[in-house]
């Protein structure tokens, strides 16, 4: 058990034995005292139950988990980040993994519709392939409820994100259970998961960014396709994207050479990237009908690698194809651990008045699954593909 952690929201480093807690008092207490009343927190600016600091915290033995309020005298179990405040998810107990995903892209490369599609696979296909479940943290819960009201209720697309925008600047939390069979006992796996999605604008904000890149556990960078070079010439949209796809790479590559704090080659060796072209469903018909990308994702239980590895093959070569071949060079120059996607949040263009006809995700939990592979959280079919070529070769 390892008591030193990373805030999921501030991404600051503290150690679990100076966690504090939140009085959640809200009924008389036994003796009949008043439940605590609410007072501001300084830290979030709000008027909220009391903070409740551990006396003389030691540096080991069991994590703290709850405390008696030193008002009420009643327990609490909830626990904030000392930094922060936020609540952090009931997982984050030093057992389980923490893992922190950045979705990076331009205001137009579609993150949160991303998001939004990438949770609802998660709470319904990933749950039976791969025997999962999937709690959203309180903090996190308020902003997923909205967006998916307004896409799978509503049916309307989403607004771009802004950098001002106070609850776009907390990761979305959430913990992934997975249950898992062995041959001994039935064993359940919890990871927590940050999911942080920067503002377009963001791009061009150095200090915004570096409050979590280094410390990402993986990295999704989002490309509109209409920011591929070829593809630009093509267009005859007067709303078209400022950046191209190897503009946003430099933009990345130069703020980890610029601060003085981030090692390039660090990054480089521990951080997997994922590449995705975005809004696939533009250009679908460049690809062949029999491609893996026109086919809905297949992992049942496991990554399925082979067809990860055929999608990188094909949409290196579509990039290459389109005047972007720099692109690829600065991908293979400045990170080992990569891979190319393309993905559909919607699977078509809203139409007037942002309503979005049928909602039909295309691949969209590929680069996720991809990140969980690389981080040791899911399993892939490689050794089954390498035991079945052996046996065919015999």
């Amino acid at each position: 058990m390892n008591a030193n952690c990373t805030c999921p929201y501030c991404f600051n480093d503290f150690s679990l034995y100076n966690v504090k807690f939140r009085c959640k008092n809200n009924e008389l207490t036994l003796d009949k005292k008043e439940k605590c009343k609410s007072e501001t927190d300084k830290v979030l600016g709000k008027n909220l139950r009391r903070v409740i600091e551990i006396n003389n915290p030691v540096k080991y033995g069991p994590i703290p988990k709850k405390i008696k309020c030193d008002n009420c005298n009643v327990e609490t179990l909830t626990r904030i980040c000392p930094e922060c405040h936020n609540e952090l998810p009931y997982s984050f107990d030093g057992s389980n993994k923490h893992l922190i995903f950045g979705i990076i892209g331009t205001t137009s490369a579609g993150k949160s519709h991303y998001i939004a599609s990438l949770l609802k696979i998660i709470k319904n296909e990933m749950s039976f392939s791969f025997n999962v479940s999937c709690v959203i943290n309180s903090v996190s819960q308020k902003r997923v409820d909205k967006i998916h009201e307004q896409v799978y209720g509503k049916k309307e697309s989403l607004d771009a994100t802004a950098i001002e925008n106070t609850d776009v600047k907390l990761p979305i939390v959430f913990t992934l259970r997975f249950k898992r069979k062995s041959l001994l006992r039935n064993v359940d796996e919890e990871c927590t998961i940050s999911l942080f999605d920067t503002a377009g604008e963001a791009m061009d904000s150095i200090d915004y960014m570096s409050k979590y890149i280094y410390k990402s556990s993986g990295l999704i960078f989002l490309i509109d396709p209409r920011q591929i070079d070829g593809l630009q010439k093509q267009q005859t949209d007067e709303d078209l994207p400022v950046k191209k796809t190897s503009q946003i790479i430099e933009t990345m590559i130069n703020y980890c050479r610029e601060n003085t704090d981030l090692d390039m080659k660090e990054i480089n060796k521990k951080t997997p990237v994922a590449i995705a072209i975005s809004k696939f469903d533009k250009i679908e018909s460049e690809f062949d009908e029999a491609s893996i990308l026109n086919s809905p994702g297949s992992h049942a239980g496991v990554l399925n690698i082979d067809h990860i590895n055929a999608i990188n093959t094909e949409i290196m070569s579509f990039i290459s194809t389109k005047e972007e071949a720099n692109v690829i060079r600065l991908i293979e120059d400045y990170f080992s651990n990569y891979s190319f996607f393309g993905v559909s949040a919607l699977g078509s263009n809203p139409v007037e008045d942002k309503k979005i006809d049928k909602i039909r995700p295309k691949r969209i939990e590929d680069p996720f699954l991809w990140l969980l592979w690389k981080n040791g959280v899911i399993k892939s079919n490689q050794m089954k593909l390498f035991v079945n070529k052996i046996l065919h070769n015999k």
